[in-house]
């Protein structure tokens, strides 16, 4: 029989979890919406005091989702991201905690997680690297709690970092496990300038602090038989792993250039075009 509570009203599926969960004495207290439709049609959600939601479809049942999950949940979508297939649960160590979900809207109904540390924040896993991760222990592996979410990271494909490591994924290679501190590729820009001269100027980031770089340069100029101007010479990293660079330009008629920046400590290198 459905609640009413004030002016609102609970029932059927929700109202039956809700009921489970200690009702209007509970921890979820009073609804402050009706029942409403999702963003499909097919699924249903109530919210209730301090932040917590119970969302319901006929393929996952109603659970509950609150707390630093449920507001990451909504931020990135709500039911759009995937309904809750469990309550929100603790995790094995006793510290963390996850919701799983379901995306019943796209095709083979892919599941992702949200998972909370007091450490980490609360961080959604899903795709390749979430399979990877689960394949490995989820947060009892070594790579342990999630730091952020997935996205896209230039030279390397998806990216995600976690507190033991991070994850990367290519069309090529798939999900991949690395230990140890996530290091950003270094990276270079070239800009042609005019001061008391002709330059390249580079700069870059993502070297290793107060080391060296080598940045080798081939310029060219076109017009009949390109003419070439190569070299190279080897630039301080300041403290924050920034190099700042010119070259000067000794050609007529500069057409283009290319330029390496190699790091001399780790033998990673960057290259960019003019």
């Amino acid at each position: 029989m459905p609640t009413k509570v004030g002016n609102l009203v609970v029932f059927g599926a929700i109202e039956a979890k809700w009921l489970s969960l200690g009702g209007l004495g509970g921890a979820l207290g009073a609804p402050v919406n009706n029942e409403t439709p999702t963003f499909d049609g097919v699924g249903r959600y109530q919210d209730f005091q301090a932040g917590r939601t119970i969302s319901w479809h006929p393929d996952t049942g109603a659970h509950l989702v609150y707390g630093s999950i449920g507001a990451r949940w909504r931020e990135i979508g709500r039911e759009r991201f995937g309904y809750p297939i469990n309550d929100e649960s603790g995790c094995p160590d006793g510290v963390g905690r996850f919701n799983h979900f379901r995306a019943e809207q796209l095709q083979g109904k892919p599941e992702a997680s949200i998972y909370w540390s007091p450490a980490s924040g609360a961080h959604e896993v899903y795709g390749a690297i979430r399979d990877k991760w689960a394949r490995l222990g989820w947060e009892r592996g070594s790579s342990r709690y999630p730091l952020e979410a997935e996205h896209d990271e230039p030279g390397v494909g998806r990216l995600q970092r976690f507190q033991g490591g991070y994850f990367t994924w290519t069309p090529a290679g798939g999900a991949q496990q690395h230990n140890g501190a996530y290091a950003p590729p270094p990276r270079i820009t070239l800009r042609a300038i005019s001061d008391g001269g002709r330059f390249i100027e580079v700069q870059g980031d993502n070297f290793t602090g107060r080391q060296s770089a080598k940045v080798a340069y081939d310029l060219f100029a076109g017009g009949g038989p390109t003419t070439h101007q190569t070299g190279e010479h080897t630039v301080a990293v300041n403290e924050v792993g920034h190099i700042a660079d010119r070259i000067r330009v000794n050609l007529s008629g500069l057409s283009g250039a290319q330029v390496q920046a190699t790091d001399l400590s780790s033998g990673r290198a960057a290259s960019a075009s003019l």
